[in-house]
């Protein structure tokens, strides 16, 4: 009897706990997930966001539904704004930003997957980035039990209670918590409420560490070294046999939205010059026009397959906006980029202009800045390019030569240190 009391009082207590750390998490909400109390210097600022937003995202669209969203990698994440008029003027076009930083397309794809299965989409904005879609790194995610569909597309019943387990009761989120109310600083402050990532702090933080000049330096050497592929032999295949690869995910995508009847605008994003330039000096510029190429060629198959428009535009290569020349002071910040690969949100709403409206202002003054993209369009856009590679190149030749002795120094370290991988199909195809 005493025994059974015993137990009965334990399992009592530790209900207790669980329910009182539960609503503890539920409150303070550090993935804000809940947004039951959202108050100035309690948990407005949500610091630890950032690291879970491959969980908090997949709950935000599930929890408050929105017609349109934005998805991609953190390019798309600094870049787009959900308040711009491309979305709509009512409230409800208010949508979600659920790009992910280093995002690849299966992510992407799981992301789609999950937002038109538990919200009425209708509109899809999505950002592609050569990195993306290197079929020798297939994307993954460690937990996939909290979507709502499997990556067969199975309905998985449990997902929302093990969203809640995730997001109240463990000790990731317990700590969490505690952060949150810790930290609540303006300079600690990295999103806003749709999921952007916030332009300014990264300025900010660009010039904390030395300057923009130093910032390009280091994300540019990283890049040759290893974001577009880690491997000896500079492999970057766009598919491979017997595999669901970048490009299928992306047509899986495309045919999904044209069955739903949901708009699809596709861009690729307006990086720094010096990154394309950076690009072409590691040998995979043949690759890139091949993934450009290729990207209409499965546009076009789904068009024809279910009679579907889709957008592609180009916002790569060389315009007035990615050749800013990048400040050599360390205390002065750069107007459309936050570094050579992250475009600022002030650029990114000129590129809704331009898609939404083809113009830079209400004034209608047009922007030579970006180009609708096609299996017709796709070899002159391809020419254009190279020309105007070729005129930023003869405006700056000392700048060109130290980009390509930099890549070229990272390129030989890749190919003593780099993996073991293997292009079966041929490089770009």
């Amino acid at each position: 009897m005493i025994f059974k009391r015993f137990i009965f009082l334990a399992f009592g207590s530790f209900m207790a706990v669980v329910s009182v750390v539960g609503i503890f998490n539920t409150v303070v909400d550090p993935f804000d997930v809940y947004r039951l109390v959202r108050s100035n210097g309690f948990n407005e600022i949500k610091p630890l966001y950032g690291e879970y937003t491959r969980l908090a995202k997949v709950i935000q669209i599930e929890r408050f539904p929105r017609t349109t969203i934005a998805l991609g990698s953190s390019r798309a994440q600094f870049g787009v704004d959900m308040q711009h008029e491309f979305w709509g003027n009512g409230e409800n076009e208010k949508g979600w930003n659920l790009a992910l930083s280093g995002a690849h397309m299966y992510e992407v794809s799981r992301l789609f997957d999950h937002a038109v299965d538990v919200s009425d989409v209708e509109k899809v904005l999505i950002g592609l980035d050569f990195f993306m879609f290197n079929a020798n790194r297939q994307g993954h995610l460690e937990d996939e039990s909290y979507f709502s569909v499997d990556k067969n597309g199975t309905p998985q019943s449990l997902h929302q209670l093990r969203q809640r387990v995730l997001t109240m009761g463990t000790t990731d989120a317990i700590s969490a918590s505690f952060e949150t109310l810790r930290k609540q600083k303006v300079k600690e402050d990295k999103f806003n409420e749709f999921g952007r990532m916030l332009s300014q702090r990264e300025r900010s933080k660009a010039l904390d560490d030395g300057g923009f000049e130093r910032v390009f330096l280091q994300n540019e050497a990283a890049y040759a070294r290893q974001t577009w592929t880690a491997c000896k032999n500079n492999s970057f295949p766009l598919r491979k046999p017997e595999v669901n690869g970048p490009l299928e995910l992306l047509e899986k995508i495309l045919e999904k939205a044209a069955k739903r009847k949901i708009e699809v605008v596709l861009f690729i994003s307006p990086s720094h010059a010096r990154l394309w330039e950076t690009l072409d000096a590691t040998g995979l510029w043949a690759e890139f026009e091949q993934w450009k190429r290729e990207l209409t060629k499965s546009i076009q198959k789904v068009k024809i397959k279910n009679g579907s428009s889709v957008q592609l535009w180009d916002f790569s290569g060389f315009s007035d906006y990615s050749t800013e020349k990048v400040p050599a002071e360390n205390d002065k910040a750069m107007k459309w980029y936050l570094d050579p690969s992250h475009y600022s949100v002030e650029l990114g709403r000129l590129m809704l202009d331009v898609i939404h409206a083809g113009t830079r202002d209400a004034g209608g003054e047009r922007v030579s800045f970006g180009r609708p993209m096609n299996v017709s369009t796709i070899d002159q856009l391809l020419i254009d390019i190279r020309n105007e590679r070729a005129k930023y190149r003869l405006e700056n030749p000392e700048l060109i030569k130290r980009i390509w002795t930099g890549a070229n120094k990272q390129l030989e370290e890749r190919t003593r240190v780099g993996e073991q991988c293997s292009n079966v199909e041929g490089k770009g195809v």
